[in-house]
């Protein structure tokens, strides 16, 4: 008998989910006979964070089931929590508590010395690393690099198709075209955003199916759907304008004039002029499809016999034009994507050989990798030797999982689920979820499948069992009481009947013992947006300062936002008025002072003469050395200087050494390094720096570029990285809504709660056609906007679909957002009240707590704020801990005392040896030697590289200053020449020469050749066969010389 289990637990806000999901896999590891159970278990999640919670709650319980005081009847304070766990489980698995206790040792010390089988992980990690292990199966590069910000390659990929512009002459067309049309709308000519929205189709997960239907169209098909919807668009105007005129001659001819029925022939006489700005929906057009009387009572009784008669005809024709004027609609709309998805496939061809060259993968496209190889598989090989291994599941956060993980996950854990056991071993998959916490459709995450799942549906062969998590133990009574009132009113708001249930049902949370706790709706003026925010600013530091009040500290506190601008505003106000906060803002390495002074200093060195960044990194400067001098005096001082200059003048008045000479002889990242310890950038710690300089370290291992190739990325990065938030700081948490989901805090405050839910930026839809009709294309890409609804039944289904979609998601926003307070909440809205019918807008947020406070009867349109519960902290006080900070260490290189032969010829005990090697050496330093002013740098980056000693540098350095001051020389190595060392020359023969030096000067060239040794023919022949490559190629050969290095510098002209 198969007594396998598959178990779904419909988990709300703070209901305990991770304490259950704890508890029942502790209950698998302790139910095993097997020590090593947890090797059999697989755990999913989704974040990081939710990753290392889990496993230390699970590492933390083991640790102190394992500790003899767990045992005893009165434990020690610092186990209460986890005596609790230890209770429950020896009760629920029928344990004795000593043989608990014993077995967690054992189970402990196993995980702890095997703790990469301890697999908790995110859905992410799982799926690369199937991808990883199978990458051959999957014919796969065995060593692909994963590229994670997948926008940034698609940015490039986008860019190189925009460099084809002037070779591919169907897509130039296209492009140019293109550009002239959004010219022609009084839109930015600049094609590359609209590229770059439509190309993030390919990296989406919702689109893969839609976007699969493309792959393998041309530019020719696209350009033949074009001319298609051109004229089918020509066609449909042309008929409601020659149906229109029709019936305008209709009127004239029955002597009906325009003052007779206004509305009706002000309709028609706009559409046979080709005026499309027509409404739908008036009073007239009502009154004509329900047979009502269409003129006014002044009208003359023949005219109105004439429009009674011709009624039928009129409303046939109306409904003729609506009909064609959808039409129009549709194909103006199709129309206006057929340029930007006509180049899908060739920024996905772009995207293809950048993930070659780069030897990447993207993250993005791993489901679909995965979806790919075991779709219509019974039992896909790659699960094969996995699925033996794991026998119990866990997934949490199931509501965020899309449709495709899903399907990747079934076969795998279906194997577990139907495999019968071995000794007893339950095998089980365990998942949990909350539909009302799925805030994340945008990148796959679909709701009404968990939805599914709890309710009908079931993928497997097994019973599974239902299980409602229906306390809430993390918010006090009063903010419990608030959020189960305040859903329940807003289930009616839906048009989704199962969307009403959820919240209606789902939404009834018991209290746990914690009693009291605050609730607040404030509401600003209704104002315009600038002046709305101020009002939002002042009425947030107001709570604050109210909290504070309490006893709470900042740390308490978090200040959620729907929109990311909006906590920008929050947090610049803030922090004028010098509260502490932490944000993804001022999380930003770009905002540390020190950061932009590298930067600025790089971009300086890159271009000495750019005014601006030498103006930052000087403003920087005189902030930071105190300097006496006036800001004037010290800018104009230093900005007229030349680089070497500026740097002399800073090391005589403020002991700053740098040389900037030798600093660009440095590989990248020390070059880095040496600006931070030559102008004393740090202190102690700076997490800020260190962050910079390990993405500078990770930029040099990967790309191999130097500063010109940093600059680029860092402009393309530096609104993303940021350092984490240092943990224990007493400050105000900002974040989004979505940031904020899976976390707690004591005090929640929500400004800007005003959102319109079905409100959408730049939305898009796939609508279905008829392939035949439309040059075998099946979908439409199709700005989503009212005007869908009218485009027949489809685009009714369509339009009733996203709108209870909008619904649900918006929705379940503001129950996260409001389901984050363990103690306090406090909402602040605007009063969006039509101030002629007093109504609230039932769209917006803000109408949602008005109309609750309506139906409450506690609203008075004089009243802005609205408390439930007594304002009072009842929490023990938050303990801050001390910030450890880790201190910021950097050595130069020469300061490790080191020195590294690289070159084995000087560990040649032979007078031969050290010859040869002498003379490579002195090739070597030439080939980096262009002009006079080179040698001082080109030592010190040999001696930096370790390729020669200080020694060898007092040796070579005479022999090589000798060569270029002696006066037959000298003159070739001035700055006013061209100059190529050691460049190979393919001949007419196919034969590869390299000349030691050429020199140009205009059309003429010199041939330099270095020996050792004594004059040999071959030295001639070898100088004339350089000499007479260069003259094939059209070069006046000047002078041919041989330079022979030895103690004595000789040099020998050939004729």
């Amino acid at each position: 008998m198969n007594t396998n289990s598959f178990t779904v637990y419909n988990a709300s806000a703070g209901s305990g989910k991770t304490f259950t999901l704890v508890k029942e896999y502790l209950k698998t590891l302790f139910s095993s006979h097997k020590i090593d159970k947890y090797k059999s278990i697989l755990a999913v999640t989704f974040t990081n964070k939710a990753v290392a919670e889990m496993k230390g709650r699970i590492l933390e319980n083991l640790k102190a089931f394992a500790d003899p005081e767990i045992l005893l009847l009165t434990v020690p304070e610092n186990l209460k929590d986890q005596h609790q766990m230890f209770s429950v489980i020896a009760n629920e698995l029928e344990l004795d508590t000593m043989q608990l206790h014993k077995k967690a040792i054992r189970v402990q010390d196993a995980i702890l010395n095997n703790y990469a089988a301890f697999d908790i992980v995110t859905i992410d990690t799982f799926t690369h690393r199937i991808i990883r292990t199978f990458a051959y199966d999957l014919k796969l590069p065995q060593n692909f690099e994963v590229a994670l910000d997948t926008e940034d390659v698609l940015q490039e990929a986008i860019a190189n198709v925009l460099m084809k512009v002037g070779e591919d002459k169907r897509l130039t067309k296209l492009l140019i075209d293109f550009a002239l049309h959004k010219a022609d709308d009084d839109k930015s000519w600049d094609i590359a955003l609209d590229l770059y929205r439509v190309s993030r189709l390919l990296l989406n997960e919702n689109e893969v199916e839609h976007v699969s239907k493309l792959k393998d169209k041309s530019l020719e098909d696209f350009d033949k759907l074009k001319e298609t919807l051109e004229n089918k668009l020509t066609h449909a105007k042309n008929e409601i304008a020659s149906q229109s005129k029709g019936i305008l001659n209709d009127f004239e001819s029955k002597g009906i004039s325009e003052n007779d029925i206004k509305s009706i022939f002000g309709y028609f006489s706009k559409l046979a002029k080709e005026d499309f700005s027509i409404k739908y929906g008036l009073v007239w057009q009502t009154k004509l499809l329900n047979g009502e009387t269409l003129y006014p009572k002044r009208v003359s009784g023949a005219v109105a016999d004439s429009i009674d008669e011709m009624e039928s005809n009129i409303s046939s024709v109306f409904l003729s034009t609506k009909t064609l004027f959808s039409e129009v609609s549709f194909l103006k709309n199709f129309l206006k994507s057929i340029v930007p998805l006509s180049v899908l496939n060739v920024v996905n061809n772009e995207l293809q050989s950048i993930k070659e060259e780069q030897n990447i993968l993207l993250i993005s496209e791993f489901n679909k990798i995965i979806s790919n190889e075991i779709k219509g598989q019974p039992a896909p090989f790659i699960y094969e030797r996995i699925g033996e291994r794991y026998q119990n599941y866990f997934i949490d956060e199931f509501q965020d999982t899309s449709q495709m993980q899903w399907q990747n996950l079934i076969p795998l854990t279906e194997n577990a689920l139907v495999t019968e056991p071995k000794l007893n071993e339950q095998h089980s998959l365990l998942i949990v979820g909350d539909a009302k916490q799925a805030i994340y459709r945008w990148r796959g995450g679909k709701p009404e499948q968990f939805i599914d799942l709890y309710e009908d549906k079931n993928p497997f062969y097994i019973e599974k069992s239902i299980e409602n998590l229906d306390t809430n133990y993390r918010s006090y009574s009063e903010v419990v009481e608030f959020n189960n009132n305040f859903f329940s009113f807003l289930s009616h708001k839906f048009q989704n009947e199962t969307h009403q249930e959820l919240y209606r049902i789902g939404n009834n949370q018991k209290q746990n013992n914690k009693k009291g706790g605050f609730v607040k709706v404030s509401f600003v003026e209704d104002v315009l947006e600038e002046d709305a925010t101020v009002l939002y600013q002042e009425k947030v530091l107001e709570t604050i300062e109210n909290v504070l009040e309490q006893g709470f500290v900042k740390a308490d506190v978090c200040i959620v936002t729907r929109k990311k601008k909006d906590g920008i505003a929050i947090a610049d106000f803030l922090t004028e008025k010098g509260i502490s906060i932490i944000s993804s803002e001022t999380l930003l390495v770009n905002k540390s002072k020190e950061v932009r002074f590298i930067i600025s200093f790089l971009t300086y060195l890159l271009y000495p003469e750019n005014k601006n960044s030498k103006m930052e990194f000087l403003n920087y400067l005189y902030a930071k050395l105190e300097v006496v001098s006036s800001e004037h005096e010290f800018y104009i001082e230093l900005l007229q200087l030349p680089p070497l200059d500026i740097f002399k003048e800073l090391a005589i008045s403020h002991q700053i050494q740098f040389d900037y000479e030798a600093i660009q002889t440095l590989p990248f990242y020390e070059l880095v390094e040496q600006i931070i310890r030559a102008f004393s950038l740090v202190n102690g710690s700076d997490a800020y720096v260190q962050y910079f300089l390990d993405e500078v370290l990770s930029f040099s291992q990967k790309k191999q570029t130097g500063i010109q190739g940093f600059l680029e990325y860092w402009e393309l990065k530096k609104d993303k990285l940021s350092i984490v938030a240092p943990e224990g700081a007493n400050a105000i948490t900002l974040m989004t809504i979505h940031k904020s989901k899976g976390l707690e805090f004591p005090v929640i405050i929500f400004p800007f709660a005003e959102l319109d839910i079905y409100k959408e930026q730049d939305s898009k839809t796939w609508y279905p056609i008829n392939s035949e009709e439309y040059n075998g294309f099946s979908e439409a890409y199709l700005h989503f906007n009212k005007e869908i609804e009218s485009y027949g039944e489809i685009g009714e289904r369509l339009w009733k679909e996203r709108r209870a979609q909008l619904e649900l998601d918006n929705i379940n926003l503001l129950y996260v957002a409001l389901t984050r307070p363990k103690e306090q909440l406090y909402v602040i809205s605007k009063k969006a009240i039509n101030k002629k019918t007093g109504e609230e807008n039932d769209n917006l947020f803000s109408g949602f707590f008005i109309g609750f406070l309506k139906q409450i009867g506690k609203w008075k349109e004089d009243v802005d704020g609205y408390e439930f519960g007594e304002m009072l902290k009842l929490s023990i006080k938050t303990e801050i801990k001390e910030e450890k900070e880790l201190l910021f260490t950097s050595s130069s290189r020469l300061d490790h005392n080191l020195a590294i032969l690289a070159k084995a010829g000087f560990l040649w005990n032979s007078e031969q040896g050290g010859a040869i090697e002498k003379g490579n050496l002195i090739h070597l330093i030439l080939s980096k030697i262009k002009y006079k002013r080179d040698v001082d740098i080109v030592f010190q980056e040999l001696v930096i590289n370790g390729v020669i000693t200080t020694e060898q540098e007092e040796s070579l350095k005479p022999v090589l200053t000798n060569l270029i001051e002696n006066s037959e020389v000298s003159v070739y190595f001035n700055d006013d020449l061209m100059v190529f060392n050691e460049r190979a020359i393919l001949t007419k023969d196919g034969k590869t020469l390299i000349p030691d030096r050429i020199v140009f000067k205009e059309k003429k060239a010199t041939v330099i050749d270095y020996k050792t040794g004594s004059f040999d023919l071959k030295h001639e022949a070898q100088v004339n066969s350089y000499a007479s490559v260069l003259l094939d190629m059209g070069y006046e050969v000047d002078k041919k010389l041989l330079v022979y290095l030895d103690d004595k510098i000789k040099i020998r002209e050939v004729s």
